[in-house]
């Protein structure tokens, strides 16, 4: 049974590996394609975007800090909960053996 469950884990690693592969592949030629489209810019056109990005930044900088802080609770949270149910059930498993 336990040789069993290791091989079918090996083809489902084996298979996310592939998938995560194709899919990195993929990005990565839409991102070339989109900067071969785009091209470059100039000295001053690179100044006056950024010069009109910079107001802006630091509210933009403030809500990825609030998202992230709030993932990471909720991550933790579910981290709790997960350790939390395992510990519960192997305390009703051990009590009914």
């Amino acid at each position: 049974m336990v040789l069993s469950e290791q091989q079918g884990n090996s083809s489902q690693l084996q298979h996310d590996l592939v998938i995560a592969g194709v899919t990195g592949a993929a990005v990565a030629v839409i991102i070339a394609v989109v900067t071969a489209v785009m091209g470059s810019i100039g000295d001053a056109e690179a100044r006056r975007l950024l010069e009109a990005i910079i107001p802006t930044s630091s509210l933009f900088c403030s809500a990825i800090l609030t998202v992230a802080a709030t993932i990471l609770a909720l991550m933790l949270t579910m981290i709790g909960l997960g350790s939390r149910a395992k510990t519960d059930w192997l305390t009703r498993t051990t009590a009914e053996s």
